[in-house]
């Protein structure tokens, strides 16, 4: 007898596992400091279990029951929600940066110009 998962259990983990990762990236992206490298890591997971449910969709739809189908689609709109999160806190964090850029060079460009006027040019003397 084959002991194998089923092809709806290892569709139901896939999405799962796709799911935990987003929530674990939405919480990395509410940190005040988020941390690229764990984002990165995340990220590729994430993506490692996306091409694997791929796959497994690439199968006979058939052989899925209606109820089935209806658990499937209720865990890919949770997927799908939280993947929407993700693109908003990833804007989000993207505006903060381009904020502090922002006001880093406006300071830096203020230090730059106090440093001129209290360093008179006497190169001619």
């Amino acid at each position: 007898m084959d002991q194998s998962p089923s092809r709806m259990s290892l569709l139901e983990q896939q999405l799962q596992q796709m799911i935990r990762l987003s929530k674990k990236i939405i919480t990395e992206l509410e940190k005040d400091k988020p941390s690229t490298e764990i984002l990165n890591n995340t990220f590729n997971l994430r993506q490692h279990h996306i091409n694997k449910m791929e796959k497994l969709i690439d199968g006979d739809e058939s052989s899925l029951s209606a109820g089935e189908k209806k658990k499937l689609q209720l865990l890919f709109d949770e997927f799908d929600h939280l993947s929407e999160r993700i693109r908003e806190g990833l804007e989000e964090t993207l505006d903060q940066y381009r904020d502090k850029v922002a006001d880093a060079t406006k300071r830096r460009k203020a230090e730059d110009g106090y440093q001129i006027l209290n360093k008179p040019d006497i190169s001619y003397f």
